[in-house]
């Protein structure tokens, strides 16, 4: 139809008789290959509301169609269609009713099954009775939940079930949580674990040694009570089914500044971001210009985790002060609940500390760095890797405005939430997409003048 040609582009020269679409439409089409024998089938998506295999049954021998049947209606969502072909010899399945013409559709048994497909499952491993029991009340209305109060149970559950996500004590009795998931890990088990953790600083260690064998993040227990919506947003973040971002359609700025020479590096990251900041900062090389980064987390675990970033990375790092002059080879972040605003004066760069209210929920707030850093004329690398929400986008966009700041975002594929990133992209943000080794090159390339 006339009005629907807008969206079809045809080639012409060497593409002459050939034919794409717009952006747009392209971005919502992902092609992949698969094995109908083998289950559980790996799609892109957990569920889809029409299915259609057409004239594909007859090929196999009647056990491997119900086989093939049964994995289909798994990867249907309930009141979802299935459309089959005249010729085949449809197997029954009990999930499924003809609705007429090869087709069927999924049965929705009752309201609270519905409910019940629907929602993630969670597992809970604490031997504190108390702490499942809050844990389980927040989650409740949203997860479906399991609990185990050791490892050994733990085991257990894994065998006879399968989780979206598992929280996870250090501290149990018998095999302790951290051998628990560096053997899982080892084993092969690719489920998110978030660690739930004391807030002391001798636990700090513990948990960025769990963080190193494999979890995606922590919650403090004495913030159970008091920020659950925040654990619940995480918890959904963590558990969300990826819809792949393709980077075809979406265009990088053009960086055209050829004098640029960055004076500083900013750094903003939140969940994943601990591990994601090694991964980009361990061994830095040197020299290299003064390095400010921005993590969301505790306030209790800041001074550990800028302690242990520094020992990594190999940088020079010394508390914030006021009128501090940056130094290069050195590190520099909150280790406290405030903002860090950049500043300059006759030509040096210092840091000042600020208790305003928090921004996009966060304090410190990348934002607050990258803005105050867009207003002074300074060149520099910014980089905007994993974390929930959208904190740090607006800024790096902002920055990316002023031709003086070469900006890298960290892609779909490495980022444990996509949140901060997608956003930056979608506003238009950024110069340079990659996974975390090729941030950390283009990083490198940039200091020693690459372009």
């Amino acid at each position: 139809p006339q009005e629907l040609r807008k969206f079809v582009f045809l080639g012409s020269g060497s593409v002459k008789g050939l034919m794409t679409f717009d952006p747009e439409i392209r971005k919502r089409v992902k092609f992949f290959q698969n094995n109908l024998a083998e289950t559980p089938y790996k799609t892109p998506l957990d569920g889809y509301d029409l299915v259609f295999c057409r004239n594909v049954l007859i090929y196999f021998e009647r056990k491997v169609q119900e086989a093939i049947v049964h994995g289909i209606v798994n990867k249907v969502l309930n009141s979802g269609i299935l459309i089959f072909g005249h010729s085949d010899s449809f197997p029954s399945n009990r999930d499924i009713v003809s609705i007429g013409r090869s087709s069927y559709k999924k049965e929705v048994k009752t309201k609270a099954e519905s409910i019940s497909q629907r929602r993630k499952r969670i597992l809970i491993v604490d031997d504190s009775t108390t702490i499942r029991k809050v844990i389980s009340k927040i989650l409740t209305a949203d997860f479906l939940i399991d609990e185990s109060d050791s490892a050994v149970a733990a085991d257990i559950a894994l065998d006879n079930n399968k989780y979206d996500l598992i929280t996870l004590d250090l501290n149990m009795p018998g095999e302790n949580g951290h051998s628990w998931l560096t053997r899982h890990r080892k084993a092969g088990l690719k489920t998110p674990v978030v660690i739930v953790s004391d807030s002391s600083p001798s636990e700090a260690e513990k948990v960025f040694g769990a963080l190193e064998a494999g979890a995606q993040d922590y919650i403090v227990k004495s913030r159970l009570q008091s920020e659950p919506e925040k654990i619940v947003e995480l918890l959904k973040s963590l558990t969300e089914t990826r819809d792949t971002y393709l980077l075809q359609g979406h265009t990088f700025r053009p960086f055209v500044n050829k004098r640029h020479s960055p004076r500083i590096l900013l750094l903003g990251a939140s969940t994943g971001g601990p591990e994601a900041l090694v991964k980009v900062l361990q061994g830095f090389p040197k020299p290299c210009p003064p390095i400010v980064v921005v993590q969301h987390i505790s306030p209790e675990f800041s001074r550990a985790f800028a302690s242990r970033l520094a020992q990594l990375s190999g940088l020079n790092f010394s508390e914030i002060e006021e009128g501090q002059v940056l130094q290069p080879n050195s590190l520099y972040t909150a280790t406290g609940d405030y903002h860090l605003i950049l500043k300059e004066k006759q030509e040096k760069l210092f840091l000042l500390k600020s208790n305003e209210p928090k921004v996009n929920g966060h304090r410190p707030s990348v934002d607050v760095l990258f803005n105050s850093a867009a207003k002074l004329p300074v060149d520099s690398l910014s980089i905007l890797l994993t974390g929930m929400g959208k904190d740090g986008a607006e800024g790096l966009f902002n920055l990316a405005e002023t031709n003086r700041s070469f900006t890298l975002v960290q892609d779909e594929k490495s980022s444990v939430v996509f949140g901060m990133p997608k956003k930056a992209l979608e506003l238009g943000a950024a110069c340079f997409v990659g996974d975390l080794s090729a941030i950390r090159a283009e990083m490198i390339n940039k200091i020693n003048g690459g372009k």
